[in-house]
């Protein structure tokens, strides 16, 4: 009895409301009376009308002063913010795989659509900040994977401006807020991927975030005349093509985390972002192609937009799905193309830096194994040639429905 007379205590903002119902029900109680008794038909319809108002108005405001002494931190309207959450529950679940911005980008589209949303991270980087804490401190690249949850944050701006802070002074110089925090999280948990799931929760992020590996690897690479780049920092300066890469030591394993995502996605999406140090590197570790493989959930591959001085220079669409199939084999199902025309300044300004717009032919697509090639209009020129992180998830949902959802 006592734990009931609790909702009475001073301060909750609710003992009002909940005399407003009794107030309404006791009213409504009358107006049957009135029928019943004195057959007062035409009182009956005012006393109901008033009764039905206060009961309602009563539980509404009862419902918002609970919701928001639970949840002090939502603006606006609770209810909209919790039905938001229920429908996001209900989207697709899917499993991205890939590093860099591109990464970032999408996943900053598709958390408007699910929260059912898995990001698996190369932890191969070794430049910046990322290398050194790795040097230093012996931890995974943390980079990446900063910039993931920082994408898939409830409260984005805010935390973006926090945790992408760059100290430019001192021993910290060259730093960023995020990077130290999950090193301090790293040595509280005592494992990477905890600290990560931590730094999650503090985020409230939309979705999930994992290194594709726990193991400490280098990326290698075997340029086509023969030399060794040893170091994913290292590929931006090759002046000639890269022949294949691999991760030293080999045998690097992922996470049972990472495999049972894979095997119960409805969609695996690999990209957008750096060829041979963003995307193949992750299906290097052992498990994941693996369980690609396993899983029911199509695989659609987003094309980058431009070439990488360096990385991929003079690829054409069908350069990338071949080179990720020597690495990895025919996994992909479906490939999503940009087909918006670019700003003529912009463009210019990236062939000056010896990069082109990667080149598409559908039937060589094809040829390798690609069951659809989509073209949408994909672009963001407000500064750079990338991907619109808006256009590119509202893309990638229409398919799913369409394409995917429907056959399931």
């Amino acid at each position: 009895m006592k734990k009931y007379l609790l909702w009475l205590y001073p301060g909750l903002k609710i003992k009002r409301y909940i005399l407003l119902i009794i107030a309404g029900i006791l009213s409504f109680a009358w107006g049957f009376h009135l029928l019943i008794v004195e057959n007062q038909r035409l009182y009956l319809l005012i006393v109901l009308c008033i009764s039905i108002f206060l009961i309602a108005y009563g539980f509404k405001k009862l419902l918002n002063s609970v919701l928001k002494s639970l949840y002090p931190d939502e603006r606006g309207n609770v209810i909209e913010e919790l039905y938001l959450r229920k429908k996001l529950l209900r989207g697709p679940k899917i499993a991205v795989i890939g590093g860099g911005t591109g990464l970032a980008t999408l996943l900053r589209g598709l958390k408007h659509y699910t929260s059912n949303i898995t990001a698996i991270v190369t932890v191969a980087d070794d430049g910046g900040s990322s290398g050194r804490l790795r040097e230093e401190m012996g931890m995974l690249p943390p980079g990446d994977l900063r910039n993931c949850l920082v994408a898939l944050a409830d409260k984005e701006s805010l935390m973006e401006s926090l945790l992408q802070f760059r100290f430019t002074e001192g021993d910290l110089a060259g730093h960023s807020m995020g990077n130290l925090l999950l090193a301090a999280l790293w040595k509280i948990n005592g494992n990477f991927s905890q600290a990560v799931f931590s730094l999650g929760q503090i985020l409230k992020v939309r979705g999930v975030v994992y290194p594709s590996t726990e193991d400490k690897v280098v990326l290698r690479g075997i340029l086509v005349n023969g030399d060794e780049v040893v170091g994913e920092s290292r590929f931006r300066e090759v002046a000639v093509p890269i022949k294949r890469v691999y991760l030293h030591p080999p045998g690097a394993k992922t996470l049972p985390e990472v495999e049972k995502a894979l095997l119960e996605a409805d969609l695996i999406i690999l990209g957008p972002g750096s060829l041979f140090t963003s995307i193949i590197p992750n299906l290097l570790v052992k498990g994941v192609v693996e369980s690609i493989r396993k899983s029911r959930a199509p695989v659609l591959y987003v094309m980058n937009i431009m070439t990488e001085k360096g990385e991929t220079a003079g690829f054409a669409a069908h350069d990338h799905l071949q080179a990720i199939i020597e690495h990895a084999g025919p996994i992909v199902d479906y490939v999503l193309v940009n087909n918006e025309s670019f700003a003529e300044q912009l463009l210019a300004k990236y062939q000056r830096e010896g990069q082109q717009p990667v080149a598409v032919n559908e039937k060589l697509l094809k040829k390798l194994g690609v069951k659809k090639v989509i073209k949408a209009p994909l672009l963001d020129q407000k500064q750079y040639l990338r991907h619109d992180s808006e256009k590119l998830a509202r893309v990638i949902i229409n398919f799913y429905r369409k394409e995917i959802a429907e056959k399931i």
